[in-house]
């Protein structure tokens, strides 16, 4: 009976730790997400049921001690280890994200654009660490922004300033980040705003000067916000 159950936590604790990433991916998946950020953002909030599954390894380990197996207590400490090293940068992820909606109210007072009440917002702060830039621009926030309801939109929509908004948006070509472009290139409406000189939808200017780039997916009822700065 002891080798049988030394055998069946050494099988399942090898298992668990796929089975904790995979069940973790697939309650994320439940949520929507528009960009890569907003599905690592929600796996990451996730991340807690991973230690649900290090349970298994960590009894493993236990009973490799008491049934003097070293075997389990091998693959035990093995398992546990890669649970806490996968497990904390998965959840360290969500420092890197917030979920305040007093961003969308900074946004519109600054932009005086009209959003609607109840809008969530998803945002990724790039102003801590280091990055990387192969187009010269530098991220500072990354955010996806969702309407309550389509009629909150269509108001949106309706209520459009035509200066502030484009509909088509190649006249911001080479005005925005690389992969910001691709990431809303299903768009409809699009706007370039600077802080500094509060000039709209200009060609971007290199030097201490920060933009924040909208675009409105009215199919996913998403507005994609993107600050950033060119270096």
């Amino acid at each position: 009976m002891k080798k049988f159950l030394s055998v069946i936590l050494i099988i399942l604790s090898a298992v668990s730790l796929i089975a904790g990433f995979v069940t973790v991916v697939a309650v994320s998946g439940r949520y929507p997400a528009s960009s890569s950020a907003e599905a690592l953002y929600h796996t990451a909030r996730f991340s807690w049921i991973v230690f649900v599954f290090m349970l298994i390894p960590l009894g493993c380990l236990v009973f490799g001690v008491g049934c003097r197996q070293k075997k389990n207590l091998v693959v035990g400490i093995v398992f546990s280890a890669l649970f806490l090293i996968y497990g904390g940068l998965l959840s360290a992820a969500l420092i890197q994200f917030s979920m305040d909606p007093a961003y969308l109210d900074e946004l519109e007072a600054e932009l005086d654009i009209g959003l609607p009440d109840g809008m969530t917002v998803v945002t990724q702060d790039w102003t801590g660490g280091t990055q990387t830039s192969s187009d010269d621009y530098w991220l500072r926030y990354d955010s996806v922004a969702r309407f309550q309801s389509p009629s909150d939109a269509d108001a949106f929509i309706q209520g459009m300033d035509a200066e502030k908004w484009l509909t088509v948006k190649d006249s911001l070509a080479g005005s925005i980040p690389t992969v910001t472009g691709i990431l809303t290139d299903n768009c409809e409406y699009f706007l370039l705003y600077c802080y500094e000189t509060h000039a709209w939808n200009e060609a971007v200017s290199v030097g201490p000067y920060r933009y924040v780039y909208m675009a409105l997916d009215t199919e996913e009822g998403v507005l994609f916000i993107t600050e950033f700065t060119r270096k």
